[in-house]
């Protein structure tokens, strides 16, 4: 049986995982690096990963890495382009897969083109996946549903696009994200979720994080 894992959105394509014994951090961004959100402080980690060294990703100066590492944590990275350019117009992002308390946990990063077939092998049998929908910088929600068919996570999640005012304006992704993925969608009133409370065997779902904040433009 998996255990309690605890998963709060820090916001923008930032999370915090927490199982009691281990924390990590992905991706925490600059002050001043994304429209109208400010990073909290006392965020502390074990773990800190960064997808690439863009200010709304790269933030390390603010997270209090803890200087206890946990010796099982397997991490594996794929390396993929910011873009559908090879990376020639943004360079490149890591894909991260962390095994944590027995789940397997996907951040996408800033992921920018379609994965290989062999990409899909790697990343399927996840319990939670995060994936951005921006539809600029990164691939768009048409793509991250695609994404979601192919490698069928337990969990999805949703990240950096534009709500509640904040982030980089997309023209409502989110919006049309759920849209498309109605069907697969719960809806989650706060940040913080305890994903044993939502992995189940055999059935992919995806769960729309502070949905009361959820503000059409």
């Amino acid at each position: 049986m998996n255990n309690h894992l605890f998963l709060k959105w820090i916001g923008h394509a930032c999370f915090l995982l927490d199982d009691g014994h281990c924390k990590v951090c992905f991706d925490p961004y600059k002050n001043g690096s994304v429209d109208n959100l400010i990073f909290p402080s006392g965020i502390n980690t074990n773990y800190l990963f960064v997808s690439h060294e863009h200010d709304d990703h790269n933030n390390r100066e603010d997270v209090v890495q803890l200087l206890n590492k946990v010796e099982d944590l397997d991490v594996k990275i794929i390396n993929i382009p910011h873009d559908n350019a090879g990376g020639k117009l943004r360079g490149m992002n890591k894909i991260h897969i962390v095994y944590m308390s027995n789940y397997k946990i996907v951040h996408f990063g800033d992921i920018g083109c379609e994965l290989t077939n062999q990409m899909i092998e790697q990343l399927k049998d996840a319990d939670l996946v995060l994936i951005p929908i921006n539809g600029f910088f990164t691939i768009d929600y048409k793509q991250a549903y695609d994404i979601f068919m192919k490698i069928n996570p337990r969990i999805l999640i949703p990240m950096h696009y534009y709500y509640n005012n904040t982030g980089y304006f997309d023209n409502n992704q989110i919006f049309k994200f759920i849209n498309i993925a109605k069907n697969e969608i719960t809806f989650i009133k706060g940040k913080m979720i305890d994903i044993q409370q939502y992995v189940e065997p055999n059935k992919s779902k995806i769960l729309i994080l502070d949905c009361d904040n959820l503000k059409e433009n």
